[in-house]
């Protein structure tokens, strides 16, 4: 860490007058703006979402917070909305590729970007990270640089080739495109897996995805409370049908196989005490 950065990190140890952790982590992700902190407190009012407090309602991620919707199977993330250019961050936000998550919402605010994206079950397997690195750079030309089970979810979706759900990168700045030969890359990959892969992942945009993201999209547009309204019920929905997972939630004794069992807990936490302003603060569930 560079000593701007510990300048910056110190800076936010000290929280101002009627400050809660919410703001104070905010500040310390864009750097002092306080236009972007309330940008994305006004974004978070425009979802028709609670604006958290404590600091045990949302995770502290390497690009921002992140918050956890039990009730709608969904993460908020809100991250930069360009790359770090001092940290020395390369990713970039994919939005054509099948195979990485597409947001339901995203949202800019000044030098953050709010986005809703769908809950999937989270995968314990490291080896298929590999597996779907190669896919995506001998197909796609993406560069899945980030890698780890850590990154993955399944959709709910299974296919004969893939039994316990289509893998797909759930974290978007964890790839980014190509810009080398993948010559190199000797790993053959099965057609017809790469082919009911893809296919599956369209099916499911098409027939889950799609169809919230409209609702949000109008919401939006329109501004009207009770079209938000629509759209996060339509979230729990889709969560009680399973079509939308809190994958955060899953057993124990899987998280516990592979390396990321402490910010999965966290997830979890989190996603229970945010929860309570959810009860609170919305009148859709499942």
């Amino acid at each position: 860490m560079s000593q701007q950065q510990d300048q910056q990190y110190a800076m936010v140890l000290v929280s101002n007058p009627g400050e809660t952790d919410f703001d104070r982590m905010l500040r310390r992700h864009f750097k002092q703006d306080v236009e972007t902190v309330q940008a994305v407190k006004d974004v978070l009012t425009q979802l028709d979402l609670p604006i958290p407090e404590r600091q045990d309602e949302f995770i502290d991620g390497a690009e921002g917070l992140l918050l956890f919707l039990n009730t709608h199977g969904v993460v908020v993330r809100i991250e930069q909305q360009f790359p770090d250019k001092d940290m020395g961050l390369q990713w970039e936000r994919i939005d054509n590729s099948d195979w990485i998550i597409r947001p339901l919402v995203s949202v800019a605010a000044v030098k953050a970007r709010v986005e809703v994206c769908q809950g999937l079950e989270y995968e314990s397997q490291e080896n298929h990270s590999k597996l779907l690195g190669n896919i995506l750079a001998q197909t796609e030309q993406i560069d899945f640089w980030d890698k780890g089970a850590r990154n993955l979810g399944r959709l709910p979706l299974r296919t004969p080739l893939f039994p316990n759900g289509v893998l797909m990168i759930v974290d978007r700045l964890a790839a980014a495109r190509l810009h080398r030969s993948t010559e190199s890359v000797r790993q053959r990959l099965n057609p017809d897996f790469v082919r009911e892969g893809r296919a599956a992942c369209q099916q499911a945009e098409a027939e889950i995805y799609t169809p919230l993201r409209r609702l949000f999209n109008t919401a939006l547009c329109t501004g009207r409370k009770k079209d938000m309204q629509a759209a996060w019920q339509a979230c729990a929905t889709a969560r009680k049908d399973g079509a939308l997972v809190a994958g955060w939630n899953e057993d124990r004794s899987i998280i516990q196989k592979v390396n990321f069992s402490d910010k999965t807990v966290a997830a979890a936490r989190a996603a229970l005490h945010y929860g309570l302003h959810i009860k609170k603060h919305m009148k859709v569930g499942p």
